[in-house]
């Protein structure tokens, strides 16, 4: 029983970070996104190259953000499979994991805004039609979930 609900618990954590990372796969094809904005954003070879110098170091940096996450999840599942698991212990983890997920959207967020301000008032326009269409097939597809 004891074994269920550590279980349990630790499936119901990892599943709410992964939530929250942003790990959800979508059904595409994550490589090739970048260059699929360039294209369609029509990128001049200059805002190309630097939207692709500034996505793979933010890539790196949120791998090493995720890598330290796991970590932190890690002790708090070895904690939950003591006998006796320290409660406070295990709250001190957490906030380092929500330390840890308040990095990664700010740096999203960082990487949003450094993206806008590259873009010329046509691209940004287009950019903001590409995220309401995204946003508007997220809502259909929760939808379908729902049901």
């Amino acid at each position: 029983m004891k074994k269920i609900i550590v279980g349990l618990l630790v499936g119901f954590m990892i599943v709410s970070q992964v939530q929250a990372m942003g790990w959800r796969d979508r059904g595409f094809n994550k490589d090739k996104m970048p260059e699929r904005m360039c294209k369609q954003l029509e990128l001049t070879p200059q805002q190309k190259e630097k939207f692709l110098s500034q996505g793979k170091a933010m890539n790196d940096e949120l791998k090493k953000h995720h890598e330290e996450a796991k970590k932190h999840m890690d002790q708090v599942r070895e904690e939950l499979g003591k006998d006796s698991p320290n409660r406070d212990k295990i709250h001190q983890i957490i906030r380092k994991v929500e330390a840890v997920n308040t990095k990664i959207h700010i740096r999203r967020v960082d990487s949003l805004i450094d993206l806008k301000l590259m873009l010329t008032p046509t691209q940004r326009e287009k950019f903001k039609r590409m995220g309401e269409k995204r946003e508007h097939k997220m809502k259909k597809s929760e939808k379908k979930g729902r049901k």
